[in-house]
């Protein structure tokens, strides 16, 4: 589902799951200094941080994608890794709040 998404260096990119790890170290090499996020429940955090522990630029945050807790405009790239959740306005409106002028967004 992502795959030929191509990521330029330093970009910032939200993952509005967690990502398997081949995806993430994938994404890392390409955005290099650059910053991936990956959003769920504490027990899918935790265990992520377990299994990529050497991908240096991501990072993990306790959230939903309804609720996301960062700076309005920040990532010029949201993807959805797994889908299985209901997009809802709310969730539209999060999306829309933390994505760059010009940023892209692909969703299951």
């Amino acid at each position: 589902m992502l795959e030929g998404i191509q990521l330029q260096r330093g970009d910032r990119v939200l993952f509005l799951t967690i990502p398997d790890k081949a995806l993430a170290a994938s994404f890392s090499a390409q955005v290099g200094h650059g910053i991936l996020v990956g959003i769920g429940t504490r027990e899918e955090i935790a265990e992520a941080r377990r299994v990529m522990i050497e991908i240096e630029n991501m990072m993990f945050v306790p959230a939903t994608p309804d609720e996301i807790p960062w700076q309005d405009g920040f990532f010029n790239c949201i993807l959805d890794p797994r889908g299985g959740w209901e997009v809802t306005p709310l969730t539209e409106r999060e999306i829309a709040r933390v994505l760059a002028p010009g940023g892209m967004v692909k969703l299951s």
